[in-house]
């Protein structure tokens, strides 16, 4: 599993609303949303973006930005409505498990 280096902070949630990783209010906004799909161990595959100012589509993308480093990856993009902080949600497949971790 690849993430960015160092430490991030455990995912948490209160009642079943996650949390912002800062401040731990529970008002998290959408912001975008990142896509990565790709066959094992592919260099390029499909990447789909989107977000209020729209959506992208690129079929032959290079995998450098997948949050997964052999397989497909998920981004969402959260701005927290107390801190105002904007965190992003990394949604990782690795060896049939799933992953969930804060980018820092």
């Amino acid at each position: 599993m690849t993430f960015p280096s160092g430490a991030t902070p455990e995912i948490e949630s209160y009642l079943g609303a996650l949390l912002c990783p800062e401040c731990r209010d529970e008002y998290l906004r959408h912001e975008a949303a990142e896509a990565f799909w790709r066959e094992d161990d592919a260099e390029e595959g499909l990447r789909v973006t989107s977000s209020l100012e729209g959506a992208a589509v690129e079929t032959r993308s290079s995998m450098d930005a997948c949050p997964s480093a052999r397989r497909s990856g998920l981004r969402i993009v959260f701005r927290c409505e107390h801190c105002e902080g904007v965190k992003t949600l990394a949604i990782v497949q690795h060896k049939g498990c799933t992953y969930l971790s804060w980018e820092p």
